[in-house]
């Protein structure tokens, strides 16, 4: 096997191809990147029983081969090569690196020995890459982290009239909308539910190519997923799903929110930001507004430390004071992209719909549902 790579196709081709590597892999070969080179391609891919990704990049192929290098390892190198053209070799069993006056030798691991990952499902649509990556990133960040619950770490992703995506902790929860085209009649009802961590992952690389993703996927009789695929360019991953179905967070999201108060995201993410600062494990965030003025204040008054700021807000009711997780509101501002962040509160002040407001006085399509903390200061 003999290829030659630009530096950057062959950074970019290893840093993804060799994304979804275990760090503590149950047999050997988990731990390894399928290198080919065939053609006028050269692709790079791994598999852990769970995902696979595989991209393939241009290359002047002297001979065609395979070979199984240490993924991890190949990574690290790849970052450190200087910005020259990268030859790749295989050689009695061991695999060549040379790029200027650097050059590396690796082991390599049978081939045989790398499992079969699953082939790409049928084609159900496509989406316009950014906007599916920023709707991923607005509801992933809501799912929980408890591997004990698996069902409540997953994003819920139905193929409707439009993409639905949904997650919760039972502490939070978000839900957003995306355009998309469906390839038949018989794309929407599906559902999935994908593990936050690597859909998040997923869509923030593939919004890095821009254009459209295209999704394929299994579905048996009652619309049920078991393997989704996303496609964009010359990557592609496959991903088995989670087991369970989330409740139905839209219409748990449907309340009346009779008070409204709206701040600027900017301003209130900065805030959120300094005040935390001084906040104890545990602390509260506790915002109340009266007239035109929002504070945010975190500590506890005549403890160790203490802060507090005033913004300007639009609001019009009686004082309202209103407790959260700091981590919650800061997560949930950070993946508000609009001028003006929206809190609809509703009558109890128990549940407190947070979205965002365009330039236009529009909202978007996407919420996330805060519970308050009881009020401590």
């Amino acid at each position: 096997m003999k290829a030659l790579i630009g530096h950057e196709a062959f950074t970019e081709a290893v840093r993804w191809g060799t994304r979804n590597v275990p760090t503590r892999p149950t047999v050997p070969s988990l731990a390894c990147a399928l290198v080919e080179a065939s053609g006028d391609r050269l692709s790079v891919s791994c598999f852990d029983y769970e995902t696979s990704s595989r991209i393939s990049v241009a290359a002047l192929v002297g001979e065609a081969g395979v070979a199984l290098v240490p993924g991890r390892l190949l990574a690290d190198i790849a970052r450190a090569l200087p910005a020259e053209d990268v030859e790749f070799t295989v050689d009695g069993g061991r695999v060549g690196l040379v790029c200027g006056d650097v050059r590396f030798h690796l082991p390599t691991m049978p081939v045989e020995d790398f499992p079969t990952p699953p082939a790409m499902p049928e084609t159900v649509g496509t989406a316009d890459a950014t906007a599916l990556s920023r709707a991923v990133a607005q509801t992933s960040v809501a799912a929980g982290r408890d591997d004990t619950l698996p069902v409540l770490t997953g994003v819920e992703l139905a193929l409707g009239e439009r993409i639905g995506l949904a997650a919760t902790d039972r502490y939070r929860m978000a839900v957003a909308e995306v355009d998309w085209h469906p390839a038949d009649a018989k794309a929407p009802g599906a559902k999935a539910l994908i593990p936050a961590k690597t859909l998040a992952a997923l869509a923030k690389s593939l919004s890095s190519v821009g254009g459209d993703v295209t999704i394929a996927a299994s579905t048996d009789e009652d619309g049920d997923v078991g393997l989704i695929g996303f496609s964009a360019g010359d990557r592609s991953t496959v991903s088995r799903v989670l087991d369970g179905r989330l409740p139905d967070l839209r219409a748990l999201i449907a309340l009346e929110y009779p008070t409204t108060l709206k701040v600027d995201t900017a301003a209130l993410a900065l805030a959120v930001r300094r005040v935390s600062l001084v906040g104890e494990r545990n602390s509260r965030l506790r915002l109340f507004a009266e007239g035109d003025h929002l504070t945010v204040e975190s500590g506890s008054h005549g403890g160790a430390a203490d802060g507090s700021q005033t913004l300007g807000c639009e609001y019009g009711g009686e004082l309202l004071r209103l407790a959260f997780n700091p981590l919650y509101v800061a997560d949930a501002l950070a993946t508000v992209d609009t001028p003006t962040t929206v809190f609809a509160i509703d009558a109890e002040g128990i549940r407190v719909l947070l979205t965002g407001e365009d330039a236009e006085g529009g909202e978007v399509e996407f919420r996330q549902l805060l519970r308050t903390l009881r009020w401590e200061g």
